[in-house]
């Protein structure tokens, strides 16, 4: 009896070992498992960052570059603006010393070039002074000499300055400068030594005119245009291309119309 009571216990004993052991594996799980859970995160966290880091340092290299490259063109734009200061003064000093038509025809030009540079860039105030520079010194050089080319070069001139008032919405001053533009267009097209180009001229000079009306809710007036744009359009079968621009404006007009 003292035998089994003695093989009893040891046998409790062994059991309580293993249950003690079991306990601590337990307890080392519980305690390895939130670890290796934080080391996981820890590691993907710093690959975020990495990354993060990465990204937001190529970032900052491209918006330096952008910005270089931005004050790179607007000093090269600078440097035109100042060398077309420099040739248009080199001009006028040349025209008043040599007042023949070659070089004042050079002062309007530049004077022009100026205004395309300045819409170029947007600056809309200083394009519309240079064109109006270029269209006074284009009418007093039509004035004196009667050239038709010349004439043909000052409604070009009057269309960029329409076409910078309506980019600064000046409709109306917009339209005044392309009626200057196709009247001019309309003489030189009526003439019997008239150009293909000036008469193509007229063409689009009816279409901006029709627009800028349109925009300053002239309807009537714009319609008109529109349909004299059409009739020159098919009134040649090599003009397909304007027939489609002159359809097309008349079906826009048509249709505000009817709204």
């Amino acid at each position: 009896m003292e035998q089994l009571s003695e093989d009893q216990l040891l046998a409790d004993l062994e059991r309580m070992r293993v249950l003690e052991v079991q306990r601590s594996k337990r307890r080392s799980m519980f305690i390895l498992v939130p670890v290796f859970l934080g080391i996981a995160a820890l590691v993907v966290y710093t690959k975020v960052l990495s990354d993060s880091l990465r990204n937001e340092r190529a970032a900052r290299i491209e918006a330096v570059e952008k910005a270089k490259e931005a004050n790179y063109q607007r000093e090269k734009a600078e440097q035109a603006n100042v060398q077309l200061n420099q040739a248009l003064a080199g001009l006028k000093q040349e025209q008043a010393k040599v007042p023949d038509k070659i070089a004042a025809t050079a002062a309007c030009v530049s004077y022009a070039q100026q205004g395309d540079n300045f819409l170029k860039d947007r600056r809309l105030i200083e394009a519309e002074a240079a064109y109006n520079q270029a269209r006074d010194c284009q009418t007093k050089l039509n004035d004196r000499y009667r050239d038709n080319e010349l004439q043909f070069q000052l409604s070009i001139t009057c269309n960029s300055l329409g076409n910078v008032r309506l980019a600064s919405k000046n409709f109306r001053g917009a339209l005044s400068a392309f009626e200057e533009a196709l009247k001019i267009r309309e003489q030189l097209a009526s003439t019997p030594e008239a150009e293909p180009r000036w008469k193509l001229g007229k063409f689009y000079s009816l279409l901006y005119t029709s627009d800028a009306a349109a925009r300053t809710g002239d309807r009537s007036k714009a319609l008109v245009l529109a349909k004299q744009a059409l009739s020159f359009a098919k009134d040649d079968p090599n003009r397909r291309t304007e027939l489609s621009i002159a359809e097309e404006q008349l079906r826009k007009l048509e249709s505000k119309a009817q709204d």
